[in-house]
């Protein structure tokens, strides 16, 4: 597993994008995102969906898939 952090406004979600986690946490952009840079590179990736931790999405390359996260502080101040 690997987990990178960085610190940007750049991801920030509407409040109702963050309402759909059921606990106001963000990452729709974030997820979108990287799944079109994962798409561009050749990997399928299914729907990007909401999660009580923010979003996730499956990645496919070749015969390997991953489990793609993204969480985004609901804090804009962040």
């Amino acid at each position: 597993m690997h987990n990178y952090y960085f610190d940007t406004n750049g991801f920030q979600d509407t409040q109702e994008k963050r309402d759909e986690t059921g606990n106001g946490i963000g990452g729709f952009k974030l997820a979108n995102t990287l799944r079109a840079a994962l798409l561009s590179g050749g990997f399928d990736c299914e729907e990007v969906f909401a999660e009580d931790y923010g979003r996730a999405f499956t990645a496919t390359l070749d015969d390997t898939s991953y489990l793609v996260t993204a969480s985004v502080d609901p804090n804009e101040n962040a």
